[in-house]
């Protein structure tokens, strides 16, 4: 899901539709399923919600909560262009513009 603001790959906005909610891909492979399911949990979501994913990566999280018991995950591919294509404003962080991605930090 996006929540930074930023543009993913082939949009040429960035940004996220109203209400979602923000569950890394990276995460999965730091957390055990115990801690995933707790951190859903903690996101008001539960195996009986209706969860729709977006974004490049949706389909390892697709997977990972299939594999976890949620039976009700589907994909839409074609949310945030829809978004774009029907003049839906995205949502976007305050001040995302100032925020600087990790690769082009240096220590």
């Amino acid at each position: 899901m996006l929540l930074n603001g930023w543009p993913e790959d082939t949009y040429t906005v960035g940004g996220h539709i109203h209400g979602a909610l923000n569950f890394s891909v990276s995460w999965l492979n730091q957390l055990t399923d115990q801690e995933i399911m707790s951190q859903l949990e903690r996101m008001h979501i539960n195996k009986s919600c209706e969860l729709i994913l977006y974004g490049k990566e949706s389909h390892i999280l697709e997977a990972k909560l299939k594999n976890l018991g949620f039976p009700h995950v589907t994909i839409d591919e074609n949310m945030i262009n829809n978004a774009i294509n029907s003049n839906k404003q995205l949502a976007k962080l305050q001040h995302f513009e100032k925020l600087v991605q990790f690769q082009m930090v240096t220590f």
